[in-house]
Formats: structure tokens, sequence, C-alpha cells
């Protein structure tokens, strides 16, 4: 498959980051109308694939920047959820609009996305081929500050936060600590543990039953 070029929206101070990360064209949405720039780097063709998390904020700017038969997958709505739509121009475009969340989707489905993801992913990110960008790893109690920073939006990365938790092995003889920055509900239960235990996948001590 051909590489994909990649535009990016960014704020001023985060471009030349973003460039430095390979990014075919990063547009400063402050400064700039990101769906004339998107015609002007392709050639008024427009993308054949956006992927959003802003949502009405951007909707009419993201219709106009994409191509014949191109597709809009929305993932989030933090600028609000209500808004107008040009179903002609769709219609006559033959485009489409695809709303994409895992929180309520079912068990099996979930499953079977940690499935591929751990399939055609997780090797990349142990050969460091894809490899997360984090600014900041805080400690659970210093959470506050861990939004501060958010909410100053100068940070660039995901902030993370740590979190402690004691697990006790299978037939109860001692517990470990474990520190983990990110929480995965992936079920590495060995054959021995009960089935009416919850487990946590630990990356200290895979064979830990939560108690």
């Amino acid at each position: 498959m051909p590489r994909a070029k990649v535009i990016v929206t960014a704020s001023p101070g985060k471009v030349e980051r973003v460039e430095a990360l390979g990014a075919d064209l990063v547009i400063d949405y402050k400064a700039q109308d990101f769906a004339e720039e998107v015609q002007r780097f392709t050639d008024k063709r427009g993308v054949q694939l956006i992927l959003d998390h802003i949502g009405v904020a951007y909707l009419a700017s993201n219709m106009k920047s994409l191509a014949v038969y191109g597709k809009l997958v929305i993932i989030g709505v933090t600028s609000g959820i209500k808004s107008e739509l040009n179903l002609a121009l769709m219609m006559v475009k033959r485009q489409q609009i695809i709303g994409s969340v895992l929180r309520p989707r079912p068990v099996p489905e979930k499953a079977a996305i940690v499935a591929e993801l751990t399939k055609n992913v997780l090797p990349l990110l142990a050969k460091r081929r894809i490899v997360p960008l984090i600014h900041k790893v805080y400690p659970l109690e210093e959470a506050a500050q861990a939004h501060r920073d958010m909410e100053a939006v100068t940070h660039f990365g995901k902030i993370v936060l740590s979190v402690s938790i004691a697990l006790r092995s299978c037939d109860g003889s001692h517990w470990v600590m474990s520190t983990l920055a990110f929480h995965r509900q992936l079920d590495l239960r060995p054959a021995h543990c009960s089935s009416d235990r919850r487990v946590t996948a630990n990356p200290c001590s895979p064979t830990a039953c939560r108690a």
C-alpha cells in the first residue's frame, strides 16, 4: 500500500514539533483556514480520510476538505454535538460520515478489537517502530497538577497518571506492588486462577490475580 500523505492541524507553539515528527503538512489552525490549506496542498482534490475529535466547530471545514468519496471519522465531540450539514453536497460528492467510540460497545466486540491490536500494533510498539509521545508521567497524588498542565495547553504529547496497586498471587501467599502507567483490561488469567477473580494485566507478575 502506498504511503499516505499526512496533514495535521496544530496550535502555533506546536507546529514545528509536529513537522519534526514527519507530517507532510502542518496547519496552524488559529492563523490559517485549514480547509483552504488542504485544498491548496491537494490541488483542490481534497483528502480521502479525516480523523476528528472536535465535532461541531470543525464539521463544515472538514466536509469542505474531503475529496469525492472521502470519509470523515468522528471520534470526539469536544466542541458540541449539534450542527447543520449540507446534505446535497455530501450526496453529490458521495462522502461518508462515520461515528466511532469504544466505551459502549459490547464486550465481544471490544475483545475482537483488543485481539487485533495485540496482533497488529503491539509488535510495532515492542520493536519501537511506533513510539508513544509522552509529555510527562505524574503519580496519582499529583492529578490536580496534571489537570492544570493540561488546561494550560502547553503540553506536547500525552499526560499520564501512574497508579500503584497491590496484587495477590493466586494461592494468596504473597502480595506484589505494581506501578501501572496505563490501565489495561486484558484477560491474562492463567489456567490455575479461579474464574471468579478479576484480572489486571501486570507486567511485573503476569500470573497474579486481583483478590
